[in-house]
């Protein structure tokens, strides 16, 4: 059984089911607000539609990272101190993974959106990844608190 890594900001113990789709959400209650994810996400899943539909949808799915340093690195990157740090299993194994590098999903804001739809291929691509990011339709079950 393969183990990866999830950042959330919330108490979880030993068995805890985690489901996916926390990140759209989010995504989807801020939209009205000028929230700046929202238009990059709206375009990424438009890419993905059309050219990657094989992919899991990074609005209905789980993050997740296959190595403590990869989350720790991301943690920062992103600056969500806040957030704890679990090592957890994918459930439902018959679910779709798909790796990527989550460098080219972070970006300040100010592009046009042809060059977003170029950085969305680029990310739906699955190429030239130093920055592992796993995206999964499944839910997660908690192992522990790392």
């Amino acid at each position: 059984m393969q183990e990866y890594y999830l950042l959330c900001s919330y108490i979880l113990e030993p068995g805890s089911i985690v489901c996916p789709g926390n990140w759209g959400r989010i995504v989807g209650l801020n939209k009205d607000n000028g929230y700046a994810n929202y238009r990059r996400e709206e375009i990424f899943d438009k890419v993905r539609k059309e050219s990657f539909s094989d992919k899991p949808s990074r609005l209905e799915c789980i993050f997740l990272c296959d190595s403590e340093y990869q989350a720790r690195k991301f943690q920062g990157k992103a600056k969500r101190s806040f957030d704890l740090l679990y090592r957890v299993k994918i459930v439902d194994q018959q679910l779709s993974v798909f790796r990527t590098d989550y460098d080219k999903a972070v970006y300040g804001g100010g592009l046009s959106d042809e060059k977003v739809e170029e950085i969305a291929r680029d990310y739906w691509s699955g190429q030239n990844i130093a920055h592992p990011e796993i995206l999964t339709m499944s839910r997660v079950e908690i192992i522990k608190q790392v």
